[in-house]
């Protein structure tokens, strides 16, 4: 319905639109008018589009468009946040919590099974000697070479730090046998890294469905077991289930350890994934630990603004011990977590009194009888702190091998939930924050305004202050839309900067901010002082300084309502009647230097008149088939000579051109002596020779531009085959609207070539459904020639548009070596430097002369 647009679409009434905007469906069950918003996830993509109907024509408030926005915003950080919690952020592969997704669609067990429990043998050795970068590029590796062994239908999901979960879909022991010998010879190859050879081994358990148990908790479970025995057995090995291995006891883990393990593991998992409380979460994976082991644990989370960590889980030391290492810094001497979070990595302190790392703790540990104490930071994926784990013994202590690996699993368990919990949070505060500045939105003013009305007494002050940015979408225009955000960014930190603490800022639109103060009448103009003079000092965004000033309405409880709906109503009303009122508003003004600022204001000025001072004069670049080397067109390109500051950037002058709307007047008179020329190369003999002409999605958009095309043809006298108008990718989806005109032209017979295609908004869609004849190959590939990236880019633009009976010309080819490649590759037709510069009109005929004409 929005016809793959980015931008909302508002339609009063579709009767008055039908024909323009695809909604006869939807007229047919009687919807009169429409708002629809795209939903765009972060990663760009559209995923569709949040829609209002109407069955009577109406108009949406800004209020109500903005909150469908606000709404839609909310669904793409949504389904984004879906995303990432099934997805491992560093191997792009589904996370463990797939399983339980797994399990509830159920369509798993429509068929026989295979899970490989993959754990890479002391892979704490590729950490501690290449650091967290060289264990994540290690572990991308690895997925990388099981997936490039996976079937279709076969699923990858990383289980825990350094072990993998792989579904085989076979029931086939063979098979199962071929896929898992495979794995490991595959990753038995080495592994480079910073000129080192990495040598890995592996341990994989496996365990059938139906045949060993038929839920996945149980086939995880016995594949853990599986894989245990095989690394026990000699490493990058790898072993079915059987039964003899629930009751072997030469494990370093023992069997009924590793069940139990196994089993606590799972129903924290659980915990996780149905969304219990985080406390009791965090509980339970400390009563995990304690009930495994005979030590005490804790939980402590690190504080970003005060670099701290807070006590948050772990009842079984004393209240006493705990108020003393409750918001303890983080430092190399602070303890085994202050150390730990301080080095992001574990701290084994096997006796407390001897530690130079407790010298200023080891009072208060001996009071308590804790003698040894180990720390494992809680890390990110991205190596981003969120807390420790701690166990202590009361005796002199080192850890085993079980404990070091139930210390792992505990510490993957409260990434997990922690991680779980702070999107949960995220997801919360999207209804309420603005994603740009953070501050508090226009839901929660008027809930909290609401709040404030029904809670103040009428001897209770409070004033609201209503801004609205003056002529801020001239400062989107002229820097664009990510650095106009940055100013309402500042804006608000200024603004928070400003106010005393009891105040509260929000965003409520794009430029417009809601200031709740209390305070009484009379202080009322010293606080609008205090708001003016945020916008006293100039903005400076990428060297420009940007004076900017702001309309400020204001309404006071009780005075002017003791309801929020009154209290808004009266300072949008107060504030509209003060932009009303100014006698005129000042565009702001911004400038690298001011003698920047003047040749930008006379380049304005002068280009309106360039064409009359006859200062602007197009040059032509030939093109050749790439076979027969034959002239087979040019291309027009505009040039200005300034009479003052000389040759002036195409790039410059055009940006100018189409901001003032005089890119029309330019490309009317560009393509109108292009067909002069045209013409008389025509009337010398040259009569199929075409000619290309660049197009400004400003002129697409006229509603003569067809019309226009025809009298010029007419009126010169060529035919519209010898016609070639150049589009650019992004004018593509600009001027989507303008479809119908190039299709008008096409059946006249005018070619439309793509230019700088690779560069832009590269869509197939596109192709298929504008009518191109020509792709033009960005010069930015073909001088990567030699590069393996750009030249397959290269090879699969041309081969897709052989399918499509596209033809294909590189544009700016220098070299002998990249003629040879496109010749190779087939490409139609080239042009560059390597044949000609672009011509003044004057030596054409002779460079034809010379040239072999097609």
């Amino acid at each position: 319905m929005l016809q793959g647009g980015r931008e909302p679409l508002f339609i009063p009434d579709t009767q008055l639109n039908a024909d323009t905007c695809n909604l006869g469906p939807t007229i047919s069950l009687g919807v009169k008018s429409f708002y629809g918003v795209p939903i765009i996830l972060q990663n760009g993509m559209l995923f569709g589009n949040l829609c209002a109907l109407d069955t009577k024509p109406s108009s949406l408030t800004q209020e109500e468009k903005d909150m469908l926005q606000n709404m839609a915003l909310f669904l793409s950080y949504a389904i984004d946040l879906e995303f990432t919690a099934y997805t491992d952020t560093l191997t792009n592969i589904h996370n463990r919590s797939f399983l339980q997704e797994l399990d509830r669609m159920g369509e798993i067990y429509s068929r026989p099974f295979a899970i490989l429990f993959i754990d890479i043998d002391n892979f704490k050795y590729v950490n501690d000697r290449f650091g967290h970068d060289g264990g994540d590029f290690v572990l991308k590796e690895v997925v990388s070479r099981i997936n490039s062994n996976l079937r279709e239908g076969d699923l990858i999901l990383r289980f825990a730090g350094d072990e993998f979960l792989v579904f085989i879909m076979s029931e086939s022991t063979e098979e199962i046998d071929a896929i898992s010998q495979l794995f490991l010879d595959t990753l038995q190859n080495p592994i480079y890294y910073q000129n080192h050879e990495l040598y890995l081994s592996v341990s994989i358990g496996i365990s059938l469905y139906p045949l060993h148990d038929q839920s996945l908790r149980g086939l995880i479970m016995k594949s853990d077991l599986a894989m245990y025995a095989a690394k026990k057995d000699g490493k990058n090995l790898y072993l079915f289930y059987s039964e003899e291995m629930d009751n072997r006891e030469d494990y370093e883990i023992d069997g009924s350890l590793l069940k139990n393990v196994i089993n606590g593991q799972h129903e924290i998992i659980r915990m996780i994934t149905d969304e219990c409380p985080i406390d009791d979460i965090l509980q339970s994976i400390t009563t995990f630990v304690e009930e495994q082991t005979d030590g005490l644990c804790s939980i402590l989370l690190y504080q970003k603004d005060s670099q701290t960590l807070k006590y948050k889980a772990g009842s079984s030391l004393s209240k006493e011990y705990i108020k003393s290492i409750d918001g303890i810094n983080i430092g190399p001497l602070v303890g085994s977590c202050g150390t730990a979070a301080y080095l992001k990595e574990r701290v084994i302190v096997t006796d407390i009194n001897i530690d130079d790392k407790w010298s200023n703790f080891c009072d208060i540990a001996s009071k308590h009888g804790l003698r040894a104490c180990w720390s494992t930071p809680i890390l990110t994926n991205d190596n981003e702190l969120l807390g420790t784990f701690a166990i202590y013994y009361e005796r002199v202590h080192s850890p085993n091998e079980m404990e070091k690996d139930l210390v792992d699993r505990a510490t993957f368990l409260l990434k997990l939930a922690l991680e779980r919990e702070s999107k949960n949070t995220e997801i919360g505060q999207l209804a309420t924050i603005d994603h740009l500045t953070k501050l508090p939105n226009q839901q929660r003013f008027r809930e909290f305004l609401h709040l404030s009305c029904e809670k103040s007494h009428k001897d209770r002050y409070f004033a609201i202050f209503n801004l609205d940015l003056d002529e801020f979408n001239s400062i989107n225009i002229a820097f664009g839309y990510s650095n106009g955000d940055q100013i309402i960014k500042r804006v608000s930190n200024r603004l928070v900067a400003a106010l005393p603490t009891n105040s509260n800022v929000y965003r409520v639109g794009g430029d417009e901010f809601a200031i709740y103060v209390p305070c009484h009448q009379g202080e009322v103009s010293s606080f609008l002082n205090v708001i003016e003079g945020v916008f006293e000092e100039p903005f400076i965004l990428q060297d420009n300084e940007i004076k900017m000033s702001t309309s400020i309405g204001v309404s006071i409880f009780p005075q002017d309502g003791i309801s929020s709906e009154e209290l808004i109503r009266k300072s949008t009303k107060s504030m509209m009647k003060v932009k009303k009122e100014k006698n005129s508003v000042s565009i702001p003004v911004y400038s690298a230097s001011r003698e920047e600022e003047l040749k930008t204001i006379a380049l304005t000025s002068d280009l309106y008149r360039a064409i009359e001072r006859n200062e602007l004069y197009v040059e032509y670049q030939p093109q050749h088939h790439i076979q027969s080397k034959q002239v087979v067109g040019f291309e027009a390109l505009v040039r200005w000579h300034h009479p003052r500051y000389g040759y002036i950037s195409p790039d410059k002058f055009i940006r100018i051109a189409e901001k003032t709307g005089v890119i029309n007047t330019i490309g009317k008179w560009v393509m109108e002596k292009a067909c002069i020329e045209l013409k008389k190369l025509h009337e010398q003999g040259y009569s199929n020779m075409r000619m290309g002409v660049n197009l400004s999605a400003y002129q697409i958009k006229k509603e003569n531009f067809v019309s226009e095309i025809k009298r010029l043809l007419s009126k010169i006298g060529i035919s519209p085959t010898c016609l070639d108008l150049e589009i650019t990718e992004g004018m593509m989806i600009e001027v989507e609207v303008a479809q119908a005109k190039l299709q008008e032209l096409h059946k006249l017979g005018v070619l439309i070539s793509l230019d700088d295609f690779g560069t832009g908004f590269s869509s197939l869609g596109y192709l298929t459904r504008f009518p191109i004849n020509q792709l033009k190959i960005d010069k930015s590939f073909i001088q990567r020639v030699g590069h393996i990236e750009d030249e397959m880019i290269i090879k699969t633009i041309i081969a897709m548009a052989q399918t499509l009976n596209i033809n294909v010309i590189a544009e700016g080819v220098e070299t002998a070596e990249q003629q040879l490649f496109l010749e190779k590759e087939e490409c139609d037709e080239v042009q560059g430097y390597l044949f000609s510069k672009p011509l003044p009109a004057d030596q054409l005929s002779d460079y034809l002369q010379k040239e072999i004409y097609y």
